[in-house]
């Protein structure tokens, strides 16, 4: 999905005002790359099990600095997940 063609609501979930900007990009510390971070289902008995690499884009509020992660190709990751649960 382009950046460019997202319509987001800039309404706070937190505190109701007219005050998230976004998108950016996370970047983990671990310098995995551009918005990528690693999960895993919560079925996976292993912490680093199966894990997998999702890119991430980040909405904050600037009044309360609530965050809002959205994933970026979200059937890929809802894919990922349901094959964890058979």
């Amino acid at each position: 999905m382009s950046e460019a063609n997202q319509v987001r609501s800039r309404l706070c979930r937190a505190c109701n005002t007219d005050s998230m900007f976004g998108p950016l990009h996370l970047y983990p510390e671990t310098g995995m790359g551009k918005g990528d971070v690693l999960v895993a289902t919560l079925g996976s008995t292993r912490p680093f099990g199966k894990v997998r690499s999702v890119p991430l884009m980040v909405w904050t509020c600037r009044q309360c600095g609530q965050l809002e992660l959205i994933a970026a190709d979200p059937e890929a990751l809802f894919e990922y997940w349901s094959a964890e649960q058979r």
